[in-house]
């Protein structure tokens, strides 16, 4: 089921307002197409900012809507280099950033109801406040800032970005790491805008762009028109999301029915390990026509999970989800500036085979479940609602829902695309990029960069105490199920 991450809390509010029972046994095409006919007129008079996706609005808002519930929801990009930048190359990526996209020097305008928010250009850019230095002498401790920068609460009496350059003075790499607000936007519109405004460029200069990006939009775009019975169907899922029953067995990686704490004493740890990329492509190589890499890394995904269950003593959970991120296609009038334009996908982890190195039977599980969702109408429909929702106003029912939601999932799951060839950073050469995102439950990202992989997890060590363990049993199960397909 997909939707995004307001849509569940938005659409349980329209079920709020009408008994359950007449919610499941009338219906249930007419409170959906009260809405939609409402959204629209509601639309006409809000004076929503066209620069502004819905998502958009409801990020810029997440804040006083879970308050000390939920992180503050801030993004962090790790770049490892192969040396530090200077202050003065640091400093011109830092004002690139500001000079090419308006959000990067703007506040954001919270209104009620969200659908009204809006960004206005700020006075001035206080770059002692965005931009600092620090020094490490091992990557060990390069790792441990990246955890403090991924906590790093922003203040929203500035633009919502910060910028942290890690000089490491012994053996190993430095970086460049950036913490943005999530409302300035998404992570695909991220890796496209740091190429089109030169953030980062290719060694011959060029900016670094990734075609990669179109190809999956347009691919996106082609998607065959649903029946009217699996809009019906799908509706009443879409609906009925907030009604699901919690997960069986997922201790000690999330306890059902729970959200991590948020305040100061829980602080999120930023963990990652690496492998090769091409490792997971010449996995996906061996497989049957028709695997895509996602299926291999998801099969992979519940590998890890498995392994660390055995490994910290505990059963193997019979029922784990997790939230898949989808980006959508890029918006035409949108091209020039960053903005959130994705789903959140509710989907069964492939967990609990009864042979943990049967790689086989787990591929065939993860790839049925993907394309269970590749076929979903869900997301299209709780879309519609979601705007219409918002045009209503009932953001407090929304916050409230989405909360109830993510307490059904033991993981965020996403996985970026990263750039095929090697790029260029304040003058530095790109090694690595990972990223973070401290969420209400544990975030797991995949970001490749030309033949590197890398599992960038942001999680609650008092809940998974063991979360490096966890990262190196998804590498690990990855290498050896490369060994037994490929190297056999």
């Amino acid at each position: 089921m997909a939707f995004t991450p307001l849509s569940a809390g938005l659409i349980a509010a329209t079920s709020l307002t009408i008994p359950l029972f007449w919610m499941v046994q009338a219906s249930i095409a007419i409170p959906a197409a009260v809405c939609l006919v409402a959204a629209p007129m509601l639309l006409l008079s809000s004076g929503k900012d066209s620069n502004m996706t819905f998502l958009d609005c409801g990020m810029a808002n997440l804040h006083k809507a879970f308050g000390d519930r939920a992180p503050q929801g801030n993004c962090t990009g790790v770049f490892w280099l192969e040396d530090a930048p200077s202050s003065t190359e640091s400093l011109q990526c830092a004002r690139l950033m500001c000079a090419s996209f308006k959000r990067f020097r703007s506040l954001p305008l919270e209104k009620s109801p969200w659908v009204n928010t809006t960004y206005k250009e700020a006075e001035g850019v206080d770059m002692a406040y965005h931009l600092r230095e620090a020094e490490v002498a091992t990557e060990a401790e390069l790792q441990q800032l990246v955890s403090e920068q991924v906590n790093v609460q922003l203040r929203f009496s500035d633009p919502l970005w910060k910028m942290l350059i890690i000089k490491n003075s012994g053996p190993g790499r430095s970086a460049v790491v950036v913490t943005v607000n999530h409302c300035l936007g998404d992570g695909l519109r991220f890796v496209k805008a740091f190429g089109q405004s030169k953030f980062l460029s290719f060694t011959d200069g060029s900016p670094a762009e990734l075609g990669l990006l179109k190809r999956m939009s347009d691919r996106k775009m082609k998607r065959s028109q649903p029946s009217f019975f699996s809009l019906v169907r799908d509706l009443y899922k879409a609906l009925t999301i907030p009604l699901m029953g919690p997960e069986v067995g997922t201790d000690p990686l999330h306890t059902p029915k729970s959200l991590f704490t948020c305040k100061g004493t829980n602080p999120r740890v930023a963990v990652a390990a690496e492998m090769k990329f091409s490792t997971v492509k010449e996995i996906r190589g061996a497989c049957p026509e028709g695997v895509t890499v996602t299926d291999v890394l998801f099969a992979g995904f519940g590998g890890a999970v498995d392994r660390y269950m055995e490994t910290v003593g505990s059963s193997k959970p019979t029922l784990m989800r997790a939230l898949m991120a989808i980006s959508l296609p890029d918006l035409p009038k949108m091209s020039t500036e960053l903005y959130n334009h994705f789903l959140l996908a509710s989907v069964q982890v492939p967990v609990g085979q009864p042979d943990a190195n049967d790689f086989t039977a787990r591929l065939v599980h993860a790839k049925s479940l993907m394309d269970g969702l590749k076929k979903s109408n869900v997301g299209p429909i709780a879309n519609k609602l979601n705007e219409a929702l918002l045009a209503l106003g009932l953001d407090t029912q929304a916050a409230d829902a989405t909360l109830q939601l993510f307490q059904n999932h033991s993981f965020v799951f996403s996985s970026v695309p990263g750039f095929d060839q090697k790029v260029i950073l304040a003058g530095q050469q790109t090694a690595r990029i990972d990223a973070y995102y401290p969420n209400m439950v544990s975030q797991l990202i995949f970001v490749t960069y030309m033949d590197t992989l890398s599992a960038s997890l942001c999680t609650d060590e008092s809940v998974v105490e063991q979360p490096e363990l966890l990262v190196q049993s998804f590498v690990d199960y990855m290498n050896d199920w490369h060994t037994a397909v490929v190297e056999k």
